[in-house]
């Protein structure tokens, strides 16, 4: 059932709530985009228990605040085949509310992915919810972006996911978490099931992602390291250190100032990466040597198909040139 962005409020919420037992086999339910007042979070909570199939709740942005969930936290218990959960963008921060949701997460025996993002919690916030997933054996995706997590809070997370089989996929993108962060994750979780890792915008400079690439980060598929302020020296660094890498399939390298010679190096090092099929160079300052140094490669990249060279600076006559 998709209700998402609706403009429901209370009244809406108080009509819907109780004419949703009369779904028992409901399975998706999103009401994302939604302004949930305090007399629909009731509505809504009255009618959770009775959707015992519900495996998929997208509440999303829909300004539940901590006195929403302690008031949803106990009803959400009682949709025990719930897999996937989206409380993004709810103003869940601080309070009885928020603990009492973030406790209850260790009794969701079969939720594979959460997404926790645009909730400002802190480290503290974020630690207090990564603890008590940290014995989950179903988790595959966890989401937090934009939570002002720093390196504190990457630490913990590294730590405490570490113990979870499943994780596939992790997002930490528009934080803070920097080299000792970067270096955290890449003790903790580099070496098991971790596949795609997406750190866009977590100003982690030149150096600051260079622990991603030891030897351990042969598993990683998928890597977004966008708007990191990598510079030529830190690509240049990154470009040797892809060797490690020979199970990467996309890398988003996108808004870094990366010039013609971190073109060239990402170029040179490119042929390593044999599984390789998406590069986004997008929003750098590549020019025409760059574009050719990259075009060049091409032929030996056998699983190659799309490098993304948009908002560069190789121009007409650049572009002319490498034809």
């Amino acid at each position: 059932l998709g209700l998402g962005a609706n403009g429901l409020q209370d009244e809406g919420f108080v009509i819907i709530g109780p004419a949703l037992p009369s779904c028992p086999c409901l399975l998706t339910l999103d009401l994302a985009g939604n302004e949930i007042g305090e007399q629909g979070v009731v509505a809504l909570a009255a009618s959770l228990p009775s959707l015992r199939k519900l495996s998929h709740l997208n509440l999303s942005y829909s300004l539940l605040r901590p006195s929403g969930f302690a008031v949803l936290s106990e009803a959400l218990l009682k949709c025990s085949q719930l897999i996937e959960l989206d409380v993004s963008g709810c103003e869940m921060r601080g309070g009885e509310g928020f603990q009492q949701f973030a406790l209850s997460l260790s009794s969701f025996k079969l939720l594979r992915c959460l997404a926790i993002g645009s909730n400002n919690l802190g480290d503290a916030g974020v630690i207090t919810i990564c603890r008590s997933l940290s014995r989950s054996s179903t988790l595959t995706s966890l989401s937090t972006p934009a939570n002002n997590v720093g390196v504190k809070g990457a630490e913990d997370i590294a730590y405490s996911l570490s113990s979870c089989p499943q994780l596939h996929l992790l997002d930490l993108s528009h934080n803070r978490v920097g080299l000792e962060g970067c270096t955290a994750i890449a003790d903790h979780l580099l070496s098991s099931s971790l596949s795609h890792l997406l750190l866009a915008n977590n100003m982690l400079g030149k150096s600051g992602a260079l622990p991603l690439f030891g030897s351990s980060s042969h598993r990683l598929g998928c890597l977004n390291l966008k708007g990191n302020m990598l510079g030529q020296e830190g690509v240049t660094s990154l470009a040797s250190a892809l060797i490690h890498c020979q199970q990467l399939t996309e890398l988003n390298l996108s808004q870094n100032t990366i010039n013609d010679e971190g073109a060239r190096a990402i170029a040179t090092a490119m042929t390593n990466c044999t599984a390789l099929q998406l590069l986004d160079l997008t929003v750098n300052m590549i020019g025409m040597e760059g574009a050719k140094a990259m075009l060049s490669k091409i032929a030996d990249c056998v699983s190659l198909s799309l490098i993304d060279l948009r908002l560069n600076y190789i121009g007409t006559v650049g572009t002319r040139r490498v034809r």
